[in-house]
């Protein structure tokens, strides 16, 4: 059988107060730096929030933790706040061949989400969401790209983006 999917490179953990998990993790253990997303409604109340560090202490590299405020918008994450509180709800796998791999996994599994909810579309860095947890314990996410890839695709999503622990220059 070829190999289906290659190594972890992304934890998705759902925690209760984003800003002070981004806040140890940096701090506390060295972990960063932190890109942190937010969307706001109308009246400019934060909606959801999310934030990605990176275990190789540069921008986009090494293994990626991404933190899931428990009030995110998307009920994939709320729900499993709802439902087992903090920790981690995903891990995504990098994999040679996206659509292929794709395709082979909807046999296998159902589809939870679909490149950030939008839907796939060939000019975004599209990701899916496998329900694993029956056979895998997991909730399984596939990536065309390791996460921070820079291959000419954008992001599926507009959020405002921040920077964590912000560096002053002299």
């Amino acid at each position: 059988m070829a190999k289906l999917l290659n190594s972890v490179f992304q934890a998705g953990i759902v925690v209760e107060d984003l800003e002070a998990k981004v806040k140890y993790y940096a701090e506390e253990l060295g972990i960063g730096p932190w890109k942190i997303f937010r969307t706001r409604d109308a009246d400019g109340n934060v909606k959801s929030m999310f934030a990605r560090g990176w275990t190789g202490g540069a921008m986009n590299k090494g293994f990626e933790l991404e933190l899931f405020d428990k009030d995110f918008t998307y009920p994939m994450y709320s729900d499993f706040f709802k439902e087992k509180g903090t920790g981690v709800q995903h891990l995504c796998f990098g994999c040679e061949d996206f659509e292929a791999t794709r395709a082979e996994l909807m046999k296998r599994f159902p589809v939870m989400m679909d490149s950030c909810v939008r839907g796939y579309d060939p000019s975004h860095v599209n990701c899916t969401y496998f329900d694993a947890r029956k056979e895998l314990g997991i909730i399984l996410e596939i990536s065309e790209y390791p996460i921070g890839a820079e291959e000419g695709k954008t992001a599926s999503y507009q959020w405002e983006e921040e920077v964590y622990p912000v560096k002053v220059k002299f």
